[in-house]
């Protein structure tokens, strides 16, 4: 009954402390985000609710980084109070070893990396589908209803266009003047009597129908200046901003498990099999994270040496960028240089065998003599 009572009340102190992380980093991630999509409403006057919607698909990719620091930070703090208090000594005295403090912390644990699993398996992928079809609808709306007449309207990358009259019901533009300087394309101006906005789904492109005009522009050699006539012409403008393999990365992120595991089956060119296959390790590894973290930090909140509450903040921050450093690593080999996709578990087996090393350590009693005071003190 005792030990029921430690243990709920450990969970308490570790939950507080978790649940504000959590609330406050999320938050911090999504303002970074949200100034770009406030911008959309100022200057472009899109919707509020359409950017509040664009912000709760990109909840789940925020919440697959903040839940196991949040972990982190809570075990931290509440095993720090705890030594530094001197409760952790009374619970010893009483008989309570640490494997028993351990397992609401590990029920805790497990309970993270099971969100988290769904978070990075299923949740997210399906919310990043759904950014990237509602952020291509928000800009197929602002390159068609916000085209303004008599206006040089810059919307559409590498094209500045021009039109004397639009009609807003249908869009219909007349006494169009379009200067091209799009990458890759030879620079050309383009002027057409007549012109509409066609949206492609499939393609997230719109496609400008020009009728009656003609396009003026030097050749390749820069030494003629071409004019050609046209009945129609059709000038096709891509908004899913980004390069061929930004596009694969989206593509990976976009499938849920069933879906990546399909998609291996089939047959890809290298780049695209170990985009692949690391996106399928990472989201293993994401979801592995809250376990390996609390291996790391309860033995440092219960160090004998301790540096308060902004030390223990600052030293949680100091492991999770060091995890996610070499995680970010092991990646980059894995997809760019060629390294199996299980060397992105490097992390997870170098943070693991520290754990166990550190817990050990702890449950036998002998002091850990690393913390951000002492090793700025040496430093001095």
């Amino acid at each position: 009954m005792i030990a029921f009572r430690i243990q709920r009340y450990l969970l308490r102190e570790i939950a507080a402390p978790m649940f504000m992380a959590l609330v406050i980093f999320t938050f911090v991630l999504m303002m970074g985000r949200s100034q770009k999509l406030m911008e959309m409403v100022i200057d472009k006057g899109v919707p509020v609710g359409q950017i509040l919607r664009l912000l709760a698909n990109l909840l789940p990719a925020f919440l697959v980084l903040t839940i196991p620091v949040a972990l982190l930070i809570g075990v931290l703090l509440a095993f720090g109070r705890l030594s530094a208090e001197s409760e952790l000594v009374a619970m010893k005295a009483s008989g309570i070893h640490l494997s028993l403090l351990m397992r609401p912390v590990l029920a805790l644990a497990l309970l993270a990396s099971l969100l988290t699993a769904a978070l990075t398996l299923y949740i997210e992928p399906a919310a990043n589908a759904a950014f990237r079809r509602q952020a291509f609808a928000i800009a197929s709306s602002i390159a068609t209803i916000g085209i303004q007449p008599m206006t040089f309207n810059d919307e559409f990358s590498g094209l500045v266009l021009y039109a004397a009259d639009v009609d807003d019901k249908n869009g219909q533009m007349n006494n169009i003047f379009i200067a091209d300087e799009r990458p890759g394309t030879l620079p050309a101006t383009i002027f057409a009597s007549t012109g509409g906005v066609q949206i492609d789904q499939d393609d997230q492109s719109l496609n400008l129908r020009l009728k009656d005009g003609a396009i003026h522009r030097l050749d390749d050699n820069n030494d003629a200046y071409q004019i050609i006539q046209f009945d129609t012409y059709g000038l096709r403008v891509n908004l899913n901003h980004g390069d061929k393999e930004q596009g694969l990365n989206r593509k990976e992120s976009e499938l849920n498990l069933p879906d990546l595991l399909s998609a291996r089956q089939t047959p890809q060119d290298p780049k695209e099999a170990r985009v692949l296959a690391a996106g399928l390790q990472r989201r293993f590894v994401m979801a592995s994270t809250p376990l390996i973290f609390i291996l790391i930090g309860v033995p440092l909140g219960i160090r004998s040496q301790r540096s308060g509450r902004g030390a223990n903040f600052a030293l949680s921050l100091f492991i999770f960028l060091l995890f996610y450093i070499l995680f970010t690593l092991a990646k980059t080999l894995v997809i760019d240089v060629g390294l199996s996709a299980l060397f992105i578990w490097l992390p997870v087996v170098i943070f693991t065998i520290a754990g166990v090393l550190l817990l050990r350590a702890a449950a036998n009693e002998r002091e850990i003599h690393f913390s951000l005071s002492t090793y700025f003190k040496k430093k001095n």
